[in-house]
């Protein structure tokens, strides 16, 4: 239950009770003030969707970047920091005069994604149809060694 919803229970609780409470311009109000709860949604409808997922061998990363070509991204690996940049714009080329409307996008996302046992040196990138795929191998962790002491 949203906080809108929450209020417009308090009002009708109070008006049932005899004290002021709803009127009929908060019924009518309400789908507007709601409006606000959707907004995160929107917000975020950019952002890089990611899925990791741990297998014996190492790590696969895939990312959903609708929209965006090869072009677009920039990996970057540094101190066990995998970094995903992606600029992005559209632009209609179009020499037609008289038009009623023309829109171009840009944006510009990163994530970074922390690993600490990752070997930097064969990380391996796809990028097909919209879906990035990341391949991280791990690094065997050498075996510890038992030191005698004398």
């Amino acid at each position: 239950m949203n906080s809108n919803d929450q209020v417009m229970q308090q009002k009708a609780m109070a008006q049932r009770s005899g004290k002021t409470g709803l009127t009929i311009w908060d019924l009518f109000n309400r789908p507007l003030n709601s409006f606000g709860d959707y907004m995160p949604t929107m917000r975020y409808s950019r952002e890089m969707k990611t899925d990791i997922k741990e297998n014996a061998d190492g790590y696969e990363l895939t990312v959903d970047l609708p929209g965006c070509s090869k072009e677009d991204l920039n990996l970057q690996m540094q101190d066990g920091v995998l970094t995903i940049n992606v600029q992005h714009s559209s632009k209609t080329e179009d020499n037609k005069e008289g038009y009623l409307l023309r829109e171009r996008t840009q944006s510009s996302m990163t994530r970074s994604f922390a690993f600490k046992d990752v070997d930097e040196n064969s990380v391996e990138a796809a990028f097909d149809q919209g879906v990035l795929t990341v391949n991280l191998k791990k690094v065997q962790a050498p075996a510890r060694k038992s030191i005698t002491i004398k």
